[in-house]
């Protein structure tokens, strides 16, 4: 998760700065205090959402002034305010140029988001939020004469769906489409993680709605480049939205942690608020604050210790370990090593994506290409069925949309989507190609079933000379074993990741000038791998059945094949494979074996069986599964101990030394 700093922007309403909101707020103040007192209005249903309002916009609190018998000076206060705020929005651009000439429209919350979105955010992506229609309507406006119109979107109730699908597309996927506006809908289930900053219009009074703001942003699988999202609060000195926001800011610190956990003392912290607000309606919240952070230290505690309590009994665990170094081993490039291998393997197999370098792709009727396909014996998804799927027909109408609206021409029967889960979280709008999904099921399938990939030959420039064989395995439990025993496969999954995951490369050598050992021809390999195989790349495939010689010109004028078997072919050549394959066995077991941890899975199997005896011995529970427990456990381990050692691949490579390498 990233951290949370606070931005804070605070305007005063004090002289002739702001004169007609102050004056108003002094009566609104004195006309609460005596409605308190009288008992006339209920402080949970009328007193907050009459100061909601007042704190959001006047066009906001002019539905409190409508609907509430306040003194009649007040709602003419209240006019004039509206009045003055009326003016700023239509010489916004003007104010906005010349602050000098306009220094008293400065001390106004309107002017102050939008002078802070004008030039210190200038070059972010900002959200805003508020609670209420009429101040969105006024923002949206005071936005949209501010700035350009592809700088811009926006997220409300009064916009029709396929309004706000576009906006939200654009705010997600076009770097140009820098703020997005939110009245209260936009506030739940919304994806905004590729926004840094969160600005607050006006302040919820509950803090469950401000962590639902934040969370909006504060996302698992941010993007940890961006570690840090900012909450701008904006608020009036001297005023109950200061104490507001300090009770907020200083009692809980929702600004700059999460309230994960806390949920238990939400209703606590709103009745705190409401008897402030009974108490002393001016000085009654900074009053509540130490009590408040005592509440709040005092559950934090106590999740703490809940959290240590559950760690404690699982990180001194064997099977941890192991758990952490296979998360560690595959969150390393997941996304791009991941994307890039089903993308290439779906190219190779007949199915051509248009790729973007950040990882989208583009899939269509026309990438289909029925030659390759029936090469690998590639069945693509029924295209028309796929498309007409609720979700499909979904994105391709907002993705359609912002083409219309861009005036781009589109491609009819595509679907733009992602491999990498990083980028279908951070863009709602991408397909997201993974397990289930039918392009994804036809390109694995073929994988699986093809032998493509598990035989090559190739020559390539290195650091030093060396020929020879890499043999690459991999290590599964005896699934037959335990099926024919009748124990369920299931009954490996707490143990499996006790047996090497890794995968075992073994190099097994034809000539070795250098005198190199395994682990400096195994680090050379993956090095090479790790590369890729693009076409600038110093590599020569020897199976081409065409001559590409490259820097092996010198060496073979005909097809790189006809080299290759006049070299390497006939009897000596079948000796080899079996001789070899043979010796990389034998090497890969001693490793298996080496580094699996069969004593780890055995203390695991006995510490959960212990458990089991002891609930029945101590507490006298009825166990009857104990005996079967240990009759499986048994037949688990002996199929750890008995794996099948698969070949996944094996390679013919020519390293061959040069010096700019």
């Amino acid at each position: 998760m990233a951290t949370r700093e606070l931005v804070e922007l605070e305007y005063a309403l004090e002289g002739d700065k702001a004169l007609y909101e102050q004056i108003t707020y002094n009566d609104l103040s004195n006309w609460i205090v005596s409605c308190i007192e009288s008992n006339s209005l209920d402080i949970e249903q009328d007193i907050k959402q009459i100061l909601s309002r007042f704190f959001s916009s006047p066009w906001a609190f002019e539905k409190s002034v409508i609907d509430t018998d306040m003194p009649m000076e007040l709602k003419e206060n209240a006019r004039k305010w509206l009045d003055a705020e009326k003016y700023n929005v239509d010489h916004i651009k003007e104010i906005l140029n010349d602050p000098d000439k306009y220094e008293d429209s400065y001390s106004t919350r309107l002017v102050v988001i939008l002078n802070a979105l004008f030039d210190e955010f200038y070059d972010n992506k900002v959200v805003l939020f508020t609670n209420y229609e009429e101040t969105f309507d006024v923002y949206k406006k005071a936005l949209s004469t501010v700035f350009p119109c592809d700088e811009v979107s926006f997220f409300g109730s009064n916009l029709s769906t396929e309004e706000i699908e576009l906006n939200a597309y654009r705010f997600q996927t076009q770097d140009e489409c820098r703020i997005m506006l939110c009245d209260y809908t936009g506030g739940e289930g919304r994806n905004f993680q590729c926004a840094d900053y969160i600005i607050h219009i006006d302040l919820p009074w509950d803090a469950s709605m401000i962590e639902q703001r934040i969370g909006r942003l504060d996302r698992l699988e941010r993007d940890m480049s961006r570690p840090v999202v900012y909450s701008v609060v904006v608020h009036a000195k001297d005023t109950f939205e200061e104490a507001l926001f300090t009770f907020f800011k200083d009692g809980l610190k929702i600004f700059n942690q999460s309230l994960s956990g806390m949920e238990i003392i939400m209703k606590d912290i709103n009745d705190e608020i409401i008897s402030a607000i009974k108490d002393d309606f001016k000085y009654g919240l900074f009053d509540k604050i130490p009590h408040i952070v005592d509440l709040a230290n005092t559950m934090k505690e106590v999740i703490r210790k809940e959290q240590n309590f559950d760690a404690a009994g699982f990180i001194y665990r064997p099977m941890y370990a192991e758990l952490r170094r296979l998360i560690e081993y595959y969150s390393q490039n997941e996304n791009e090593l991941f994307a890039s291998t089903m993308s290439n393997w779906a190219s190779l197999a007949g199915f051509h994506g248009s790729v973007k370098k950040n990882g989208e792709i583009m899939y269509s009727a026309n990438s289909f290409s029925p030659k390759s396909a029936i090469n690998s014996q590639l069945i693509p998804p029924k295209w028309n069925d796929y498309l007409n799927t609720e979700q499909n027909k979904v994105l391709t109408r907002v993705q359609a949309a912002y083409e219309k609206s861009t005036a781009k021409r589109s491609q009819e029967r595509a679907i733009r989507g992602t491999f990498s889960r990083k980028l279908a979280i951070e863009n709602d709008y991408l397909h997201f190609f993974a397990p289930g999904d039918e392009i994804f099921e036809c390109i694995v399938d073929n994988a699986i079933n093809s032998c493509k990939g598990c035989a090559s030959a190739f020559a390539t420039l290195c650091r030093f000379d060396w020929t020879g064989l890499i043999f690459t395995w991999s290590i599964a439990p005896d699934s037959a074993y335990m099926l024919d025993a009748g124990v369920s496969l299931y009954a490996m999954s707490p143990y499996r990741n006790y047996l090497l995951s890794d995968q075992v490369i073994v190099p097994i050598t034809i000539n070795n000038p250098d005198e190199l050992d395994d682990e400096s021809i195994i680090r050379e390999y993956t090095s090479i791998i790790n590369k890729g195989f693009a076409p600038k790349m110093k590599i020569v495939h020897l199976g081409k059945r065409s001559r590409e010689a490259k820097f092996l010109k010198d060496e073979f004028e005909g097809r790189n094949i006809d080299w290759f078997i006049e070299n390497y072919g006939g009897e000596d050549w079948d000796e080899l494979l079996t001789s070899s394959r043979k010796e990389a066995y034998t090497k890969a077991v001693e490793v298996f074996k080496r580094r699996s941890n069969i004593r780890g899975a055995r203390e695991e199997m006995e510490r959960s069986l212990s458990a089991r005896m002891a609930n029945k011995e101590y507490y006298g529970m009825d166990d009857e599964g104990i005996d079967k427990l240990q009759e499986n456990q048994k037949v688990v381990l002996d199929a750890m101990k008995r794996p099948k050692i698969h070949l996944e691949s094996v390679a013919f490579i020519m390293m061959i030394g040069a010096e700019d390498e």
